[in-house]
């Protein structure tokens, strides 16, 4: 029962490392992206509104 507590913490250890990492590595490229999505959605949205007006 030991090790699997042992395996099981670690794992989630591991997993918990993984995301922090993930976010991290992918934090910056997220950021261009919303960032790009923003300034498109900014950008199209009134030619949008306006042809459904």
């Amino acid at each position: 029962m030991y090790p699997y507590v042992f395996y099981h913490a670690l794992s989630s250890f591991l997993a918990f490392v993984y995301g922090i990492y993930m976010v991290y590595i992918s934090g910056s490229s997220y950021l261009i992206l919303m960032s790009s999505t923003v300034r498109l959605s900014i950008e199209y949205f009134p030619r949008i509104s306006t042809s459904f007006v």
